[in-house]
């Protein structure tokens, strides 16, 4: 299976949603290695897919509403995950982009 052929799926099946907290450090910047781990591992989780890798961006102040992008690499294929900031204290939420 194709993680586009998932990322179809997405909306129907479970709209690939995970909800972390506590991922800022002292300084109010967004831990990006805890952010790529928690979407690993739920993303692996819920598609039943290997995740090969998530890349996310550095230095994301923590504030709540503000929203990034990560790219997520499993099966061969790539997609988006969009990531949208709970709070300052760096609680955020991630779902895979449809299409």
């Amino acid at each position: 299976m194709q993680l586009n052929s998932a990322a179809r799926r997405v909306p129907v099946v479970l709209a690939v949603v995970g909800l972390s907290f506590g991922l800022a450090s002292c300084s109010s910047v967004i831990d990006e290695t805890k952010v790529e781990s928690s979407i690993k591992s739920g993303a692996a989780a819920q598609l039943k897919i290997k995740v090969d890798s998530v890349d996310c961006p550095s230095n994301i102040e923590a504030k709540k509403g503000n929203t990034f992008t990560c790219t997520i690499k499993a099966e061969g294929d790539s997609a988006k995950i969009k990531v949208t900031q709970q709070d300052d204290q760096g609680s955020v939420r991630w779902e895979l982009v449809k299409g």
